[in-house]
């Protein structure tokens, strides 16, 4: 995809996708983004570079529950359920403070987090990536 393509020609596939039910089309959105988002000739735009944040934010956390798998202690699944929950507190207060983002948090980035983290019972790390809040 080229330059604004992927405001968009992603939106309406997005959305659809997103408000699916089916972890597959919400993960061949995320695999649309990421391909999207890799484009060199991708204007630069705080929109753009919020998307960006989500995405970037949602591949860190599932990679970390991926790579953690297989850790059932009592202490790793109590660590495990804080950092969703710190996860989802960060990726609301994102979504609040840049609204343009809010559907792409709430019906899928969020969605496919609670999906990793019911996935794989692990210890992981927080994430600490941050949107921009300038206007969108």
């Amino acid at each position: 995809m080229r330059g604004l393509d992927l405001s968009i020609s992603l939106r309406p596939r997005t959305r659809s996708n997103a408000e699916g039910t089916k972890a597959t089309e919400r993960q061949a959105t995320v695999r649309d983004l990421n391909a999207a988002l890799s484009d060199p000739t991708l204007p630069k735009s705080p929109q753009i570079d919020n998307v960006r944040a989500m995405v970037e934010s949602l591949d860190a956390f599932t990679q970390t529950m991926i790579s953690l798998e297989g850790n059932y202690s009592t202490t790793a699944s109590t660590q495990r359920k804080d950092l969703e929950a710190a996860y989802i507190e960060w990726g609301t207060q994102q979504a609040a403070q840049a609204p343009a983002i809010a559907d792409l948090w709430n019906l899928l980035i969020r969605p496919e987090a609670t999906a990793a983290a019911s996935t794989y019972t692990t210890l992981v790390a927080p994430v600490t990536n941050n949107v921009t809040t300038g206007a969108a």
